[in-house]
């Protein structure tokens, strides 16, 4: 139709179809744009602050006035970390901002065992800087309870500790380490007080059965780890490496019978005993009941050799040889055992044991101790503290 025929004015040309739309298309993906990188950023930092609160990442924080590093969860420490304050790192295991078992290492020493209020408290061992070591309970950051105190010298103090000082009983006429007293365990004494070990005894330090005021400390433990081809104790691994927290010798032994191959009975007890430097050397009991030996007398005592060169390849230090005095006359005696030092059975006497190569005697096997409801078999190391300290150090054993 011709517009100016019919005398109306041209109109506007349209804008494009669709021009409005992307224009605002456009608009919407740039608000989109921002709002999603807003989104993304405040969905980063809320689970930033949930691993945070929760214990999920490492963080650095001021606290109680030191600097803390490690886990935290809702506004204090929670989970592994380490305080330093003043020189002092406290270390451990946080729960709702306290640290109730861990380490506290200072220029002076290292400390490891229970906390409270960030001082040692409880049960803990303290490695001071002048080689002195202590092993028993605090409070309140001070020796406080039953404790054992090695000196670097050699030299021990042991007993019921107050404020830092050791309070000795009235009366009390013997050096500790004088006499070196140790235990042999298996499953027959399955309760254990670590915290409360001690022997009692008279005013001069020999071991009566009967609770008195005066206390011998008990320096080395004896597990029993395996018996025959099967045989493992249950409560080995638990009880070695409890003995070794609280400052003890620790070694463990093995049955010998003569219902299996030595071969295999070899091969249970060196896969299940870690035994290493500072420890007892592999021990080896035997028992055997006197029909077994009058029968197969010549097999056992070639098994038992056998088993002794076996532990001695192995771990590289010469085993001992447990048995009763009368079983070692009777069949062990000129049987090529001289060799082996002993630990020898022998009850009811105080005289010591005779036999020229013994190195410990275990002199009853009901024994009444504190820390342990039932009877133990107690021993007695042949020489002083310090001469059974330097005979463990003087131990040669195979390096990995």
């Amino acid at each position: 139709m011709n517009n100016k025929a019919n005398g109306n004015k041209p109109s506007s040309p349209s804008p494009a179809p669709g021009g409005v739309k992307k224009f605002i298309g456009k608009f919407k993906k740039w608000q989109l744009s921002i709002f999603a990188c807003v989104l993304v950023i405040l969905i980063v930092l809320g689970i930033y602050i949930v691993l945070m609160e929760t214990g999920e990442i490492t963080v650095e924080k001021s606290y109680e006035g030191g600097h803390y590093t490690g886990q935290w969860r809702w506004g204090e420490p929670g989970g592994q970390g380490s305080l330093e304050k003043d020189g002092i790192v406290i270390s451990g295991e946080w729960v709702d901002g306290q640290i109730t078992e861990g380490t506290i290492t200072t220029p002076q020493l290292v400390y490891r065992g229970g906390i409270r209020d960030n001082k040692p408290d409880g049960y803990g061992s303290c490695h001071y800087l002048n080689g002195d070591q202590y092993y028993g309970m605090w409070k309140e950051g001070m020796e406080s309870g039953l404790g054992r105190l090695d000196y670097e010298d050699g030299k021990i103090a042991f007993g019921i500790w107050k404020d830092g000082q050791l309070d000795l009983p009235a009366g009390q006429r013997f050096t500790v380490g004088n006499r070196v007293y140790g235990l042999d365990i298996s499953v027959h004494q399955p309760d254990i007080d670590w915290n409360d070990l001690a022997l009692y005894c008279d005013s001069v330090g020999q071991y009566v059965q009967g609770k008195t005021p005066y206390l011998q400390p008990i320096y080395f433990v004896v597990c029993k780890s395996t018996e025959g081809t099967t045989v493992q104790d249950k409560l080995f691994n638990r009880r070695f490496a409890e003995a070794k927290a609280h400052g003890l010798y620790v070694g463990a032994y093995h049955f010998l019978t003569n219902m299996s191959s030595v071969d295999t009975q070899i091969k249970n007890f060196i896969d299940n005993t870690p035994l290493k430097s500072g420890d007892l050397p592999p021990i080896l009991d035997i028992e055997l009941p006197n029909s077994v030996m009058r029968k197969n007398g010549k097999q056992v005592i070639a098994d038992a050799h056998k088993w002794l060169e076996a532990m001695e390849e192995h771990y590289g230090v010469k085993p001992i040889l447990y048995t009763y005095t009368s079983f070692y006359n009777d069949y062990l005696k000129n049987q090529g055992f001289e060799e082996y030092e002993l630990w020898i059975a022998r009850y009811g006497v105080k005289q010591l044991p005779n036999l020229r190569h013994w190195i410990i005697w275990q002199f009853t096997e009901d024994g009444d101790i504190q820390g342990i409801n039932r009877t133990v078999d107690i021993n007695r190391f042949k020489g002083s503290f310090a001469d059974f300290r330097n005979w463990v150090d003087t131990l040669t054993w195979k390096t990995e």
